[in-house]
């Protein structure tokens, strides 16, 4: 009987089990020692093992930070594998090639590498891998700014997660979202994002996934003007990154919080937290994002302290560096910062506006092509503040920014936007002087609505008591003119002084609120009276008193009961004498009850509630409201009246932003007249009226871009195609001619 001969043991299967565990367990150092020896065993055939095997050690290779080692290695695993067929193993092999190229900063390849990965995953039904390749791929898409695409792989790949019950990774994608939907410039959709992220983190005790999402939520915060909210976000996610020794999440923290001191006129804590970012940066990744958001704050923060040369080298280091790397987003950011810095340093320099202009247009164009809204908005509006390009420019730019900033839901931008367009008028033949208002002098409030003729006679009223009055009522109803009306009747002969609560972080309100003596605080280099000082025997106004912060309604609360004032910094008591009335488009009665606002102020500031009717309510008032501002803007007489199809064009909005948005609406129209004679008001009122149907508004800005559109494509046509005739007689430079022209595809063999 012959015996067999005993079976040698697999030691190529025993190997690459010891591998997989290694890999498994993130034994690095363990596995690489491994890989080494058994090299020479297993890697001596062409076979799908040793595809294997280098697969598993580029695995190694990548969680050890050696990226040129995992694509050599999963190169290689690429190609044993490719002849056997369309396996999990090689869509690994891309998968891992992919991530090494990425972490190279090769995005082209690591695409392709990518796509390949998720196309062999779907054919082999291997979800849990290729919601990472796709993870991976949407990261291609963000880092190169192509943020749809970006979105668009996200979404896919949520579903994938959430049907698979993967929660872990579900958590990590909802903040991959949240950040994409933030870049957009969806602040709305990027919070949500965020906060699932951030309660499925809690839930699974991922600390470190916890502190991204606190930190982007800061970033919304600071965006929405919430500094308190943001703050907040940011010292929580602070506590978690020290605790995790999170280096690279702690440069982001100092970023972010850099930028919102600086915009709380902290300066001092502003340009030691920037600092510390581009230090921790240098030493982490000095060729990147990271390095390139802290320079460019500081480079804005050096405009802010009104050092142009050196805003000017900064913003010129963030370009070089983000021309490097391909990182839009900061290079737009620093191309708005460079133009205010030029406009800055050349004050008596004929040649500063057209450079700055300039790079405003280049600015705009990056922010076009990755369809960053938000620092569009932002743009637009450092344009017109700056005050370049004719006064019909100037409109455009803030309109542009005010549909902007309605689209993505950001209010307090909103506002202020519309503040600013409310505030310039309009160009035109024969506008009358605004009107002034002073203590013996009531303010024009046009109106035929009883309810409101009700409030402006009790109004009157009330002005005679020492009673304080509370005006209740939507943005844009007219709160600030009855305030003033409210002044004018008291007979007061001190002045009139109003304040907007949400236009201050709670930081900057307390020291305009009270003042400041000199020493105070970093930069109080001299004494300052503060604006409760100022209306001294007159009348002060508090807007938007629902926004302020707890502790400074304890300081006004003080200030209504002593008729005293401190300012900061400052050792005697200065005795007040004057009435205080307050506004808020806020449910203050509810934000007692929940909390939100002192019970024992409000009880204070509403002696005396008028709650203002919306326009909506009182359509009567629209022809009259019409007419009014036609007539202040110079268009028509007095004794002129408005063309009707204007009156009824007008008439059948719902108009959510009140007398205010009508106001900037006529704007609008005068401005866009001007600019296209050839159109009558009648037909103008038609085109540019924002569209509210269904309750719905769309964007104004559609209508207009086409608009400008058809303007440029007639000059081009009469220049014969010449862009510098062309830009000249359009009144622009011709870099903001070639901008538009590529924005909208505009070249003679593409147009009819």
């Amino acid at each position: 009987m012959i015996k067999e001969k005993p079976k040698k043991p697999d030691i190529r299967s025993e190997l690459l089990r010891q591998l997989s565990q290694a890999v498994l367990q993130g034994d690095v150092t363990g596995g690489l020692r491994l890989a080494e020896k058994a090299g020479k065993t297993i890697a001596d055939r062409d076979d799908p093992r040793t595809g294997q095997f280098r697969c598993l050690e580029a695995r190694l290779f990548f969680l050890s930070g050696d990226y040129q080692k995992t694509l050599a290695s999963s190169r290689l695993a690429a190609s044993l594998l490719a002849p056997f067929g369309e396996t999990e193993d090689l869509a690994r092999a891309y998968l891992l090639s992919g991530k090494a190229l990425v972490s190279l900063g090769n995005y082209r390849e690591a695409e392709t590498a990518l796509l390949d990965a998720i196309s062999l995953f779907r054919r082999c039904d291997n979800v849990a891998e290729r919601i990472d390749a796709a993870n991976q791929l949407a990261r291609v898409y963000f880092t190169r700014a192509e943020y749809k695409s970006a979105l668009k792989y996200l979404l896919d790949t949520i579903k994938l997660a959430d049907r698979q019950g993967d929660r872990r990774k579900l958590a990590f994608l909802w903040g991959n979202l949240g950040r994409v939907y933030t870049l957009l410039g969806n602040l709305k959709k990027a919070a949500e994002a965020l906060r699932l992220n951030l309660e499925i983190s809690d839930d699974l005790d991922d600390e470190k996934e916890k502190a991204k999402a606190l930190l982007s939520l800061g970033y919304i915060g600071l965006q929405n003007e919430q500094y308190e909210k943001a703050e907040s976000y940011l010292d929580e996610a602070q506590l978690i990154i020290i605790a995790n020794g999170m280096r690279r999440e702690m440069v982001i923290h100092h970023t972010y919080l850099g930028e919102l001191k600086t915009k709380c006129g902290d300066h001092a804590s502003a340009r030691r937290l920037l600092n510390e970012a581009i230090d921790g940066a240098r030493s982490l990744a000095p060729e990147s994002s990271l390095m390139a958001a802290p320079l460019r704050h500081l480079a804005a923060l050096e405009l802010a302290e009104d050092n142009a040369s050196a805003s000017s080298r900064l913003a010129n280091k963030v370009l070089a560096l983000t021309k490097k790397i391909g990182e839009l987003v900061e290079k737009g950011a620093a191309l708005r910062i460079l133009a205010q810095a030029t406009l800055a340093e050349g004050k008596n320099d004929g040649r500063s506006p057209a450079k700055a202009a300039d790079l405003f247009a280049e600015a705009l164009e990056v922010f076009d092509e990755i369809d960053a809204r938000f620092e569009k908005a932002e743009t637009f509006v450092q344009m017109a503040v700056s005050g370049l390009g004719s006064s019909h420019r100037i409109l455009v730019n803030l309109f542009r920014a005010a549909d902007i900033y309605q689209k993505l839901g950001i209010s307090s931008k909103h506002q202020k936007t519309q503040e600013l367009i409310n505030q310039f008028e309009a160009p035109a033949a024969n506008v009358p002087p605004k009107e002034s208002v002073s203590s013996n002098q009531a303010t024009t409030i046009v109106t035929a609505n009883r309810k409101m003729k009700k409030i402006m006679r009790d109004i009157g009223h009330a002005a005679k008591s020492e009673m304080p009055v509370l005006l209740i009522g939507e943005t844009g109803t007219g709160k600030d003119l009855l305030a003033r009306h409210y002044h004018a009747m008291s007979g007061r002969q001190g002045r009139f002084v109003a304040v907007n609560c949400a236009a201050f972080p709670d930081t900057l309100l307390e020291s305009e609120l009270f003042g400041y003596r000199r020493g105070a605080f970093t930069g109080a280099v001299t004494d300052k009276d503060g604006l409760l000082q100022r209306a001294d025997g007159g009348t002060f106004f508090l807007d938007e008193i629902g926004e302020m912060s707890p502790a400074s309604q304890a300081k006004l609360l003080t200030v209504i009961e002593t008729c005293q004032s401190r300012p900061l910094g400052g050792l005697k008591e200065d005795k007040l004498d004057l009435r205080i009335i307050t506004a808020t488009n806020c449910d203050l009665a509810g934000m007692v009850e929940e909390g939100r606002f002192r019970r024992d102020l409000y009880y204070r500031l509403s002696g005396i509630t008028f709650t203002i009717p919306p326009l909506a309510e009182r359509p009567e008032d629209i022809p009259l409201l019409l007419h009014h501002f036609l007539c202040r803007q110079g268009v028509i007489g007095e004794d002129q009246q408005v063309d009707m199809a204007m009156i009824a064009e007008f008439t059948s909005r719902s108009w959510p932003g009140n007398v205010r948005q009508l106001e900037s609406e006529v704007k609008k129209l005068v401005l866009f007249s001007t600019m296209a004679r050839e159109d009558t008001l009648g037909d103008l009122a038609g085109l540019l009226v924002q569209n509210d149907i269904d309750g719905q508004t769309t964007s104004l800005f559609s209508q207009i871009e086409e608009f400008e559109r058809t303007l440029i494509l007639k000059a081009l046509r009469r220049a014969d195609w010449n862009k510098s005739k062309a830009a000249r007689s359009l009144a622009i430079h011709e870099s903001t001619l070639r901008a538009k022209m590529k924005r909208y595809h505009l070249a003679p063999a593409s147009v009819s």
